[in-house]
Parts: C-alpha cells; structure tokens; sequence
C-alpha cells in the first residue's frame, strides 16, 4: 500500500448508485506527506458513471 489511513473524515452514499463514498486522512509512505483520500465503489456504477470517476481521479491527480 501506498498510504497509511489516518482518520476517516467522512461518508456520503452516492444518490444513483447507492454506493458508499468515503473520505480520509492520509498519510503516503514514500514521504509521510498528509493527503486527502477519496474511496469510491465501482461496481454498481453504470459505464459514463465509472468514466467520469475515473476523469476525476486523473484531474485530482494532476493537481499539485
């Protein structure tokens, strides 16, 4: 694994898909920097759904 969880901050439940969000605290091994982490559930979600979780993970990822 690549971060250690922290702290969970939060849970929210996806409208459509009934499918839980969460979010943590995190903190990455390779440097013990702090991030905030976001675990979405794939399975139920329709194809456009999961593509434009995806779109977002890479846009988030870019950010720095």
């Amino acid at each position: 694994e690549r971060f250690e969880i922290m702290e969970l901050l939060g849970k929210s439940i996806l409208h459509k898909a009934k499918e839980p969000i969460a979010g943590f605290q995190g903190k990455r091994i390779a440097d013990n920097k702090i991030y905030a982490l976001k675990q979405v559930s794939l399975e139920q979600l329709k194809e456009r759904e999961k593509e434009n979780a995806m779109k977002e993970a890479t846009m988030l990822a870019s950010l720095k």
